[in-house]
Parts: C-alpha cells; structure tokens; sequence
C-alpha cells in the first residue's frame, strides 16, 4: 500500500495475495497432496478392501506339522456320528474354512460333511504345538451317517479339511483319523413271562444297530415242542429304555427297545406244558417276512 496523492493504492499487494491463493490452489491439484490428503486417501483404500486374515505373529512358522486329534467318536441315538477333537497347522493359514467330512470307507462315498462354524477353544493343544489358530483347534460336531451304513456296519473315516474355499472342496489340508466301525451287535434281554388264563405275557427290550433300516418290529412265539409250529405274531410299539442306552450308548434305538406282548394259547399247548420260543424281530416288511433281523430268547417252559 502506498500514497499517489490523496489516494492510498493496494493493487500490487491484493494481486500478490491473489495470486499466492491462485498457486496454492494449483499446487494442490497438480502430482503433489498434502499429508492431510494422503492420510484421507489411505484411509478410504483400506476401507475399501477385504480385510486380510488375522495371523497371530507369535506362532512358529517354521513348523510344517499337520496335527491333530480325536478325543471321542460315538454314534449317537439320532444316527450321528458325534466327534470331538482339535487339528492344528500352519497350513490352515489363508484357508479359513473348517470342515468335517464322513467318508465311508467300506463303500468308498462320502457320506457328510458339516462346516465347523464355532471353533472350541483348546489352550492344551496350543501349549504343546506352537503353530497357527491352535489355541482354537478344537471342534465338537455331529455328522448325519446313512440308515444303510449304520446296518451294514461300514467302516467310517472323519476327516478334518481347513480350505480357501467356502464349499470345502479346494485348496485344502486334510487330516484323516483312524476309522471308526460301526456297532453290530444285536442285544436283547426277556425280562419276564407270565401265563394267566391261556395269556402269556412277554416284556423286555431288543437293541441293534442292524435295525437301523427296518422300522417294524414283530413278537413271535413259536411251540419247540412241536417242531417251531407258529402260535402267534404280533406287532409291538418300542417303549423308552433309558437304561439300556446307558449300557448301549453306541445303539441307536438302546433308548427305545423296550416291548411288552401277549399272547393267546390253545388249551392243549398250554395243558401239555409245551416248551416255547419267543423271538423278536426288526424288519423293513410290513408282513414281518423279510428283510429282518432277529433275537432268538432262551427257551420258555409252560407249566
């Protein structure tokens, strides 16, 4: 600012001011940016992108083990192969689905397979192998088997798969456990006979898993003293057993095996003091003629 006169001029300053402004503003918006720019830009990048895989930066890297576990593997009353166990490995990173697949190894076909959606907790494995995700290896699940499985005894494998994809069918490590078979056995106990006017009454329990298939359940009793002649047959409705789940935890129907029958006899079987066979019987037939599984009782002695 300066005097010509009576007049005080500011021209040169307010243009040197202006054009102060004018620079800075081009400045700006040339190949430079400020760090409050730079700052703003970075922030909105990182928002804009998948975020990374959390990797616990303690873990030893150097550790190419594949590790893992079953701590119990049961078939349960619901048909499920119910496993608990933990697989730990640095191979599981970058790979953050965890699957359990049942393969059937006596007919070669998976079966199920169910994604482990809340990991278990597992410090133990954790202090024992230092490698990714350890500290939260463990699972418990229940994968479905096939009625036809669970009869015909298969021989069944739980592998354990961490994978990249969310299908669980690439990019993967698997651990596969030792098989586990199916229970055969065919159990069944006759708790009790009683013969009251020419009804003989029948109560006990029949648990097997090779009935797995075979819905109908038959008493039949048979006269051994006359060459097995069939005296009867009738169709029962399971009652609960809790007790005898207790005892066959790996039999899917143990907690409803219980039956209760009777049955009409003729006089001269009765008067004879004739000795009887009493049979329990799962099938898949509605007539109880094929496809059956039976459990032939001691013999029975009238009179």
């Amino acid at each position: 600012m300066y005097k010509r006169g009576k007049l005080w001029v500011a021209a040169t300053l307010f243009v040197l001011a202006l054009g102060i402004q004018i620079g800075g503003t081009t400045d700006a918006s040339a190949d430079t940016v400020t760090p409050a720019q730079q700052v703003t830009m970075q922030q909105t990048n990182v928002a804009a992108q998948t975020a990374p895989q959390t990797e616990n930066s303690s873990y030893n890297k150097a550790d190419q083990g594949n590790y893992a576990a079953l701590d119990s593997v049961q078939l349960n009353q619901q048909g499920q192969l119910e496993v608990s166990g933990w697989h730990a490995t640095n191979a599981a990173v970058n790979r953050p689905n965890h699957w359990l697949i049942a393969y059937d190894e006596t007919t070669r076909q998976e079966l199920n397979r169910i994604q482990v959606q809340t990991p278990v907790a597992r410090p133990d494995v954790a202090r024992v192998h230092n490698v990714y995700d350890a500290a939260k290896s463990g699972f418990h699940e229940q994968l479905n088997l096939t009625p036809a499985a669970i009869t015909n005894g298969d021989s069944i494998t739980v592998v354990s798969r961490y994978t990249a994809d969310p299908a669980g069918n690439g990019d993967a490590v698997d651990y596969w456990f030792a098989p586990f078979k199916i229970d055969t056995r065919n159990e069944a106990y006759l708790e009790g006979t009683k013969l009251t006017d020419n009804q003989l009454v029948v109560g006990g329990w029949h648990a097997t898993n090779l009935a797995a298939d075979k819905p109908q359940h038959y008493l039949i009793v048979l006269d051994a003293s006359d060459h097995n002649r069939k005296l009867g047959r009738i169709n029962v409705t399971n009652s609960a057993r809790p007790d005898v789940a207790r005892v066959f935890p790996g039999i899917i129907n143990a907690a409803h095996s219980g039956f209760t029958g009777k049955f009409t006899l003729p006089d001269w079987v009765i008067s004879r003091g004739d000795t009887l066979n009493v049979i329990s019987r799962y099938t898949s037939s509605a007539d109880g003629n094929s496809d059956y599984v039976d459990y032939w009782f001691a013999p029975v002695q009238l009179g």
